[in-house]
């Protein structure tokens, strides 16, 4: 398993999303843009409930992993991240991203990722300016407001996304 922690923090990352490449040559697309240097390949689940789109699942994530050494970073953007997540890193997904306004407890998730050997990262979906929403992450509260930047939080491997729109 790749750790998304050991990647540079000091630069700017790149992670090309999956979504972009073409299908029916997937293997020369990942090969192409680990050959121009990416540091990470974004993966975009979605489950066509949580999002309208329906993507990949882990028979691709499997299949690709057997020609990659990229990080995987797997973006869940579905209902239930916590029945899906360990399938997900079985799969060979090294890092989780899942949306804290899922059906989930935000906690019971990120202890499920932790313990099935993925670091794991927050993703929100932004709404207009002001607050967004408030979520409780074992125990503490979480506010998040419309603008905020990008959080990390590198100890406990938590990192925060947002999106634009569902």
């Amino acid at each position: 398993m790749n750790d998304i922690r050991k990647l540079a923090l000091d630069k700017i990352l790149v992670a090309p999303s999956i979504l972009a490449a073409d299908f029916a040559r997937l293997g020369e697309e990942i090969n192409r843009v680990a050959d121009a240097g990416c540091d990470l390949l974004h993966l975009d689940v979605m489950d066509g409930h949580f999002v309208p789109n329906l993507t990949i699942g882990p028979p691709l994530i499997s299949s690709i992993r057997k020609i990659s050494s990229l990080v995987f970073d797997t973006h869940l953007m579905i209902s239930d991240p916590l029945k899906y997540a360990e399938i997900f890193i079985k799969a060979g997904a090294d890092h989780i991203t899942f949306h804290l306004e899922s059906d989930n407890d935000p906690g019971a998730v990120i202890d499920a990722i932790r313990a099935a050997g993925a670091t794991v990262g927050g993703a929100i979906l932004l709404g207009p300016v002001g607050l967004i929403g408030g979520f409780f992450v074992h125990g503490k509260p979480v506010v998040i407001r419309a603008g905020d930047q990008l959080a990390t939080e590198v100890s406990k491997t938590v990192i925060l996304h947002t999106s634009a729109s569902r």
